[in-house]
C-alpha cells in the first residue's frame, strides 16, 4: 500500500512547490541561456569595483539553477564610499546606459534587496540587465537574464 500511496505523494509535493517535471524551470535551461550566463562570468565588467574595495567574491546562479528562473552573475564587494557614481562612470565609458534606478540607499535605511538602486542596459546586449545593489557595506555588481528577457523598466516598477 505505501508502494502505490508514496509516488503521489511525491508528486504532489513536487506540485504545490514548483519543482520536478511539472515546473517551468526546464523551459528556463535553454543552452543559449547557459551560454550567456558562461560568457558573463568571464566579463571584464565584473572585475571593476571601486579602489580600496575589499573581501571581493564572484558569484554565478544560472536560471537553470534559481527557482525564478533569473540568472544572477555578479561580484559582492564591501566598499563605503560612493558605489552608484563609480559605476554610473565605468560602465556608462563602456556602453552600459543607465535606465533608472530604487530609491538611493541611506545609512540606517532598511535596504530594498528587490530593486536596484541603478540599473544599466546595453543595445548589444538585448534582454539583459546589469544592476547595482548597495548596501552597508555588501555591495553588488550583477546581471541578470532569463529567457523572457530582461529590462530596466519592469525591475523599477
Amino acid at each position: 500500500m505505501l508502494r502505490r500511496v508514496w509516488p503521489v505523494l511525491v508528486i504532489a509535493g513536487m506540485l504545490s512547490t514548483g519543482c520536478g517535471l511539472l515546473s517551468d524551470r526546464a523551459a528556463a535551461c535553454t543552452e543559449k541561456l547557459e551560454s550567456m550566463s558562461k560568457q558573463f562570468a568571464e566579463s571584464d565588467l565584473l572585475g571593476l569595483t571601486p579602489a580600496g574595495a575589499k573581501n571581493i567574491d564572484k558569484y554565478v546562479t544560472t536560471p537553470c539553477q534559481d527557482d525564478d528562473q533569473v540568472g544572477r552573475i555578479g561580484v559582492s564587494f564591501d566598499f563605503t564610499g560612493d558605489v552608484l557614481s563609480y559605476y554610473d562612470k565605468e560602465l556608462t565609458a563602456r556602453g552600459w546606459e543607465p535606465r533608472g534606478g530604487g530609491p538611493r540607499f541611506e545609512p540606517g535605511e532598511v535596504l530594498d534587496v528587490g530593486r536596484p538602486q541603478q540599473c544599466f542596459e546595453d543595445t548589444r546586449q538585448p534582454g539583459v540587465v546589469l544592476n547595482v545593489f548597495v548596501g552597508v557595506p555588501k555591495n553588488f555588481l550583477e546581471f541578470q537574464l532569463n529567457d523572457a528577457g530582461m529590462a530596466c523598466a519592469e525591475l523599477l516598477k
